[in-house]
Order: structure tokens, then C-alpha cells, then sequence
């Protein structure tokens, strides 16, 4: 890792940790996409995430996860091997990679992984507290931070000023 990325991730880290109480080792809550990430780059987990961090760190993953992951397994062809290997190649041992029980799943039914996660992150969308002090690794460019369909996520300032341009262009377009 490049030095000056280091010092930015120390300096976030530490500002955490002062600001929320964030503390070593740091709880982490990994996805279906960050794990399949890191598979397909041959990383190994912990230590990448121990660099990412700054410190030490125990990474878990959800029922809903797991879920996800086993749903998104390929299904091979029919050969020998395929019907020994069950568990996915980018799913680590249970020992390096252990499960977080997530309350909502107590009726077996696994709901959407991302609302999972943001659940255990914050169980009131009110209240907005990480009491747990997760931290959540993914590799999903934007995870919704609403649950229902209706509500739009409020965009950063500049996407907001450049979506206004576009709808300022296409109206004056509109020759009829």
C-alpha cells in the first residue's frame, strides 16, 4: 500500500476512534461482493483488511449473506468433483470468517443482503447509531442507505448540480 494512502486511512481511523469510539479489533461486516472481489484478486482477507484498518480486525459475515452467496453459486455440470465441492471457493473457513446473527432472520427466511447489513448497522433508521461499531466492507459501488422504494437518496452536491444541467439541456431541446 502506497504510504500516502496509509496516512489517510491511519488518520481516518484514529478520528474514529476518538469521535465514536471505534476500538482494536475492529468488528467488520463483509459482503457477497466484497468477498467475491477478493477472491478474484487472490488477497487474502484478514491481512488485507488488518492494512485497510490500521489495527486488527474480526470479520463477519451474515446469515443473509451466506444466503446470498450460495444463491449466487454458479451451478455447475454434473461431475464428481462438482457434487464434492459445496461450498463456494470465495467463502473462507468458519474459523477465519465466523456468522453474525442478524435479528431479523429468526423465521428462517432470509431478507435482502444489503437490507441486512444496513440493519445491523443502524436497527433504528431513526435513531442512525452504530452501537455495535461495525465497520462494512464492501465492494457494491453505492448501498442504499433507505429501505423503501419510494424514498430517492439525496445525492452529493455536485451530482445534484449536474443532473440539473442535464434536465436544463434536454428542455431546451424540445423543438416541436
Amino acid at each position: 500500500m502506497r504510504a500516502k494512502r496509509s496516512k489517510k486511512y491511519q488518520k481516518l481511523m484514529r478520528q474514529y476512534e476518538l469521535t465514536f469510539g471505534f476500538r482494536a479489533p475492529y468488528q467488520v461486516l463483509v459482503d457477497s461482493h466484497f468477498l467475491q472481489s477478493v477472491y478474484n484478486f487472490k488477497m487474502d482477507l484478514v491481512p488485507a483488511l488488518e492494512r485497510t484498518v490500521q489495527g486488527k480486525v474480526k470479520p463477519f459475515i451474515t446469515k443473509c449473506t451466506l444466503a446470498a452467496i450460495m444463491a449466487s453459486q454458479s451451478l455447475r455440470k454434473d461431475t464428481d468433483h462438482a457434487q464434492r465441492q459445496l461450498r463456494p471457493p470465495q467463502l473462507p473457513p468458519p474459523t477465519t470468517l465466523p456468522l453474525r446473527y442478524c435479528s431479523h432472520n429468526e423465521d428462517s427466511t432470509p431478507v435482502d443482503e444489503e437490507e441486512c447489513l444496513l440493519s445491523l448497522l443502524s436497527p433504528n433508521p431513526d435513531a442512525k447509531k452504530n452501537k455495535e461499531h461495525f465497520i462494512l466492507a464492501t465492494a457494491d459501488p453505492a448501498p442504499e442507505t433507505t429501505t423503501q422504494p419510494d424514498q430517492k437518496r439525496k445525492l452529493p452536491h455536485w451530482m445534484q448540480a449536474q443532473e440539473g444541467l442535464q434536465q436544463q439541456g434536454n428542455e431546451g431541446r424540445d423543438i416541436t
